[in-house]
């Protein structure tokens, strides 16, 4: 739907009269303040042109609308963890569903459930964002067919809208692509070519590799609810753990990397410079390890091309995909971390949604290197580091050669302690 187009008016208008019909309903927006002032607001004023001001009761805190023993349920999609525990609901609503985070349906589904569910549904309201992977949801691109029901409104069919407001929104979209994704409600696939990947170029099954090296790679931080640590192996083509660690100091981190390979040995891991220093100093004993800076020069030979060498883990990730690294459970079958814990499709969902949102530009030497990681932050609320965990895997592209050899990483940290030792006579 396009800007303007009364997708929040039709959202309250269905949520008004299911209530009224007698179902519970959760409404979702983009954030808390998006839910409080613009969702919410609106079924005020539909409860105040329809006279139900006496029948339909808000509360603040939590944020609900109730008439008699049924309930509009308010939500975010930055704290959807609070509506788990609902059930007996009947329809969910997602205004800018585009915005939501992928797991949001795994979260709110199993709410569809009790003896007022009787016919559950899930509705949403959005203007499309280019290579979305909501996008493609909609779509259902993998197999050829829809499976939800798309109906278009344009921001010119809102005839409230006057001419002068019409012409302002005009002259402020500055693009033929985005007045076609804002104001006609086209979604727009592939129209960014800069991204690292588009989701269709995902691996549809799993398929083995001659690679036989089990890589692994772990993204340190300093922790905090901004930053997780990032974990991610691999044996070529196949994902043998993945992990957001959170809530959890750097000893236990270096625990868990003990345990894995206490059960798969680990022939090379590769771990971001930053924070990293205490982690490194305990894995170094146990396996194979590389320290590797991300802002560092890329390897020799590509530092022409690559500005930095996360910008070549990040192409070289990209590259690996579309030559068979299948993001997925092979065979559909369950993952088990190395604590013996069932491994959530979310945090699949996660990379996927990090890899199609990654996009490059060229510096002023025309090297390629990524989106700023803050910016990354704002597009897909969360910070990308089981992406980056990820990435470290991929430092070295295998084609063939012998599994033993290590790859660029370790070959520069080779020179690099060369280069100290010749300074320091």
């Amino acid at each position: 739907m396009g800007r303007g187009s009364g997708k929040t008016y039709t959202l309250s208008v269905i949520g008004l009269l299911k209530l009224l019909q007698g179902e519970n309903i959760i409404m979702c927006a983009q954030r808390y303040d998006s839910l409080r002032d613009v969702l919410m607001k609106q079924i005020r004023l539909r409860v105040k042109e329809w006279g139900l001001e006496d029948t339909v009761k808000f509360s603040k805190n939590p944020i609900r609308a109730t008439y008699g023993d049924y309930t509009i349920f308010g939500s975010s999609y930055e704290c959807l963890d609070g509506a788990r525990g609902l059930d007996d609901i009947n329809t969910i609503l997602l205004d800018e569903v585009a915005l939501a985070p992928l797991d949001v349906l795994d979260i709110l589904g199993p709410c569809l459930r009790g003896p007022h569910a009787t016919d559950p549904s899930v509705k949403g309201a959005t203007t499309p964002r280019a290579d979305s992977l909501w996008n493609h949801r909609f779509l259902h691109l993998v197999d050829g067919s829809r499976d939800w029901k798309i109906i278009k409104a344009r921001t010119y069919d809102n005839r409230k809208l006057t001419r002068r407001q019409l012409q302002i929104i005009e002259a402020a979209i500055q693009t033929p692509e985005m007045r076609k994704q804002e104001l006609e409600a086209e979604i727009m696939l592939n129209s960014d070519n800069h991204c690292l990947i588009h989701i269709e170029e995902f691996p549809s099954m799993y398929n083995p590799s001659g690679d036989t090296r089990v890589i692994a790679g772990l993204d340190m931080s300093k922790g905090g609810e901004r930053d997780a640590c990032g974990w991610f192996v691999r044996r070529g083509n196949e994902i043998l753990d993945l992990k957001e660690f959170r809530g959890m100091d750097h000893d236990q981190v270096a625990q868990y990397v003990i345990k894995f390979n206490s059960h798969t040995k680990i022939d090379e891991l590769n771990i971001d410079s930053a924070f990293s220093e205490h982690v490194y100093s305990v894995l170094k004993f146990h396996c194979p390890c590389n320290q590797v800076p991300f802002s560092s020069r890329a390897p020799e030979g590509q530092e022409i091309e690559y500005a930095n060498m996360r910008a070549w883990m990040w192409f070289s990730l990209a590259w690996y995909v579309k030559h068979g690294l299948y993001i997925g459970f092979r065979g559909n079958q369950m993952l088990y971390d190395a604590d013996g814990n069932l491994i959530g499709s979310d945090v699949m969902a996660h990379l996927r949604q990090q890899l199609c949102t990654v996009t490059w530009e060229r510096d002023k030497r025309g090297r390629l290197i990524l989106i700023d990681k803050n910016e990354l932050r704002k597009l897909i609320h969360m910070s990308p580091d089981i992406g980056d965990a990820a990435a470290l895997t991929c430092i070295d592209r295998y084609t063939g050669d012998d599994p033993e050899v290590n790859g660029p990483a370790a070959e520069y940290d080779k020179k690099e302690l060369a280069r100290y030792a010749r300074m320091m006579g």
